[in-house]
């Protein structure tokens, strides 16, 4: 037999423990839902866009690999990039 006050704590941490079990099982659910949200828009989305040519000696940036303006030459990259 435990005491009252010490039997009340074990059901309360009890409690609390099947509380955030439940929180947990919810929020693997939702991001399981998310991550299947995710993957079916992925599916859906439009092929990209290829790059457009650039004539023979022409620049492209080093991040993007887009054609690159004569006066970023020296970056070697747009300004954004």
């Amino acid at each position: 037999m435990l005491p009252q006050d010490l039997h009340q704590r074990l059901l309360e941490s009890q409690r609390e423990a099947q509380q955030e079990a439940t929180r947990r099982k919810d929020s693997e659910a939702r991001h399981a839902r998310a991550v299947r949200e995710s993957q079916e828009r992925a599916a859906r989305a439009p092929a990209p866009v290829p790059l457009p040519p650039v004539p023979s000696g022409g620049l492209r940036c080093e991040v993007c690999n887009r054609p690159l303006a004569p006066e970023l030459a020296k970056a070697r990259r747009h300004i954004l990039c």
